[in-house]
């Protein structure tokens, strides 16, 4: 069932109502609203098809995830690590946002 909803609030209802408000940070709920709102005004809201297209990860979870080389990388340089994971998510898919707990991004 797609649903049209108003605001960010509206937003996080449905995901709520769907059981998957566990999917993604409050703030991360925020950012994929918005990043949908500026790409296509028009969305009817499908919960299970978004939480299927895009995930909230961590950069640590993502190198594990995609098999990222990080040895490049000095593990207590947390910036230059999620840097380089950031990088490859540019390189590879659609970045949605950062959040305090990770990145948005369209799965692949």
């Amino acid at each position: 069932m797609k649903i049209s909803v108003n605001s960010i609030s509206q937003f996080s209802d449905q995901f709520r109502m769907a059981g998957r408000i566990t999917q993604f940070s409050y703030e991360a709920l925020g950012l994929l609203y918005n990043y949908l709102e500026e790409v296509n005004p028009d969305y009817e809201l499908d919960v299970v098809e978004l939480c299927c297209e895009y995930i909230e990860q961590d950069w640590d979870d993502i190198a594990t995830s995609y098999d990222i080389d990080l040895s490049g990388c000095d593990k207590d340089d947390i910036d230059a690590c999620k840097g380089a994971v950031l990088n490859y998510l540019e390189c590879n898919t659609y970045i949605v946002g950062e959040t305090n707990s990770g990145f948005i991004f369209a799965q692949f």
